[in-house]
């Protein structure tokens, strides 16, 4: 597999036909993971991003840990639904894909049941304007009508919110690529197994001490209770001697 030192990715040509996520009307929501071993973070770090832009999206988050010779981060980019196959495959060519989970949700009938409770809203809050339009009702009447006209519009607002974070959730797919370099290859010492006899020498030693601590921790209220005894015994002879 490719590494993290290859040269920046190139965009891919204008007339490329971009893969649809899903069939015409289904609202999908697409979510990769994937895992993967780069020779230089950093460098693979710069090229996530660009990925992410060379495909309409961006970097959304970025977390990055590890010290020395070794880093590690968490890179999440956000890219467009249907170029979500080519962006992850051009993440995947940053190194060597150690784990990879693609998701798929559907909302298709949660979306078509919120346009549907939008509509009736809409119509509703229509209805309403055309009765405080004409002002042809009671005072009363008009003012429960301005009044529920108010609450229906909250909510028709609250509503649309919600379904522009549908579009978005739908439009824009999520890839969060875990890179990280590879671990330093350490050679055997021939003193380990040394090391390792004493390690075990000591956890031994310390076993038997928490044994002796513990029994003696069991014992000790039983010994005081002797000792008490013993002692209220000899008092009571002493006494009797006088």
């Amino acid at each position: 597999a490719a590494d993290a030192s290859v040269a920046e990715p190139k965009s891919p040509p204008d007339n490329a036909p971009d893969t649809a996520p899903a069939a015409a009307g289904h609202k999908l929501i697409r979510n990769g993971e994937v895992s993967i071993e780069v020779r230089d973070f950093e460098s693979a770090a710069r090229q996530a991003s660009a990925i992410a832009a060379m495909y309409g999206g961006y970097v959304s988050d970025s977390q990055v840990a590890g010290e020395g010779t070794r880093r590690h981060g968490m890179i999440t980019v956000r890219v467009r639904a249907a170029a979500f196959e080519q962006a992850l495959g051009a993440l995947k060519a940053l190194g060597k894909v150690h784990t990879e989970h693609v998701g798929t949700q559907d909302i298709t009938k949660a979306y078509m049941d919120l346009e549907a409770r939008l509509r009736v809203k809409q119509d509703a809050a229509d209805r309403l304007r055309d009765i405080l339009k004409n002002r042809t009702a009671r005072l009363a009447d008009v003012l429960a009508a301005e009044k529920e006209l108010t609450a229906l519009v909250e909510q028709i607002e609250s509503m649309e919110g919600e379904r522009r974070y549908y579009d978005q959730q739908v439009s824009l797919s999520t890839i969060s690529a875990e890179l990280h370099e590879p671990e330093a290859v350490t050679r055997p010492s021939a003193f380990d197994p040394l090391r390792q006899a004493i390690r075990d020498s000591v956890y031994n030693l310390s076993s038997s001490l928490a044994t002796f601590v513990t029994g003696m921790l069991y014992v000790l209220p039983w010994a005081l209770v002797i000792a008490a005894l013993i002692l209220i015994v000899r008092r009571l002879r002493a006494r009797r001697l006088r």
